[in-house]
């Protein structure tokens, strides 16, 4: 598998991709420039979720590939658990759990079901 590109990269290429101004994604998130700017040149840490999917929608880029470059920055993901099913949280709970050690096949087989969804 390929490595991913940095956030702040795949942020300014989808951003340019679409032919929006840095000043018009900052507005649209309620930023300043100055700090969308430092996001995108890697001198900020990558959005956070919330406005992360914001900027996806707005961009009609891939938040899949968003999500896992910031995760890849920072060193971890982020799973919002307000408003989750009961369910939804204790598979998170596994994961979490599970994660450090899960084998190639364990993360093969979760991937395959999780692929399906979409």
């Amino acid at each position: 598998m390929a490595k991913a590109k940095k956030f702040g990269v795949l942020l300014r290429e989808f951003r340019e991709a679409k032919g929006v101004s840095l000043g018009a994604l900052a507005r649209h998130l309620g930023v300043s420039v100055p700090y969308l700017s430092d996001v995108e040149r890697g001198h900020r840490p990558p959005l956070v979720q919330e406005k992360m999917i914001s900027a996806a929608l707005f961009l009609d880029a891939d938040l899949h590939l968003l999500v896992r470059a910031a995760g890849e920055m920072r060193g971890a993901f982020q799973l919002e658990t307000a408003g989750a099913r009961p369910e939804a949280r204790e598979v998170g709970a596994l994961l979490a759990r599970q994660w450090p050690g899960m084998s190639y096949q364990k993360l093969t087989k979760l991937k395959q079901v999780l692929e399906e969804e979409d």
